[in-house]
Parts: C-alpha cells; structure tokens; sequence
C-alpha cells in the first residue's frame, strides 16, 4: 500500500499521542494504531484517521493538546484560532475541517514535516 500524505499525518499524531503505529503484520493485514495497556500489552486502535475525522481529533488529540500545552487552555485556544485562519485562508481546506484542524495542531507543536 502507497502512503499518501494522510497517512504520514495520521501516523506523526498517532505517534505524537504515544501510540504504536504498526504497518506490516497486523491481525486484520492492514495497518493499524495501537495504544499501549501495560508493559507488552497493546490494544488495537485500528487505524484512525485524524485527517477525515473531527470526533477522532476532538476524542485523541483534544485532550492531549490541553495537556502538554503550556496554559492548557491558552494552548486550545490558540490551536483553535489557527484552525479557523486556516479554514479561512486556504479554500482546499472548506471541505476539510478534520485536515485543517490535524494542520493547526501540527503547527502548534511543531510537528510538520518529518516522515
């Protein structure tokens, strides 16, 4: 399977929130995330897609931008405001409020670029 540009995002979030992405080798033979329950045991997450999913940015990513963000609700405020100009400013991103709200925290902890 060729890996779009979604599907690096998801995995960088995906690994941004401590989880265990996983490609090759899986149960189901595709890839999957996996949240770890103890020292070796995982549960699988299946595979979530940030980028097409408000409920999964709000539900995973929510939280944890609240808790490593410095002024926690000051950080969601402004991962907020970037959402917004983002979906202001870039009409390709009209259909894609999930995308867009996936670009503004990325933007926010510096997690834009890299594999």
């Amino acid at each position: 399977m060729r890996e779009t540009e979604d599907d690096k995002r998801n995995k960088r979030l995906a690994e941004w929130l401590g989880w265990k992405v996983v490609t090759e080798d899986t149960p189901t033979g595709l890839p999957e995330m996996w949240l770890q329950r103890g020292i070796e045991i995982y549960t699988s997450l299946g595979w979530v897609d940030f980028t097409r999913s408000l409920d999964a940015c709000f539900k995973h990513l929510k939280p944890v931008v609240i808790a490593r963000g410095e002024g926690a609700i000051l950080t969601w405020r402004k991962v907020l405001s970037d959402w917004l100009k983002i979906m202001a400013e870039e009409k390709a991103m009209d259909n894609a409020p999930a995308l867009a709200l996936c670009t503004a925290i990325e933007k926010q902890f510096g997690l834009v670029g890299g594999s």
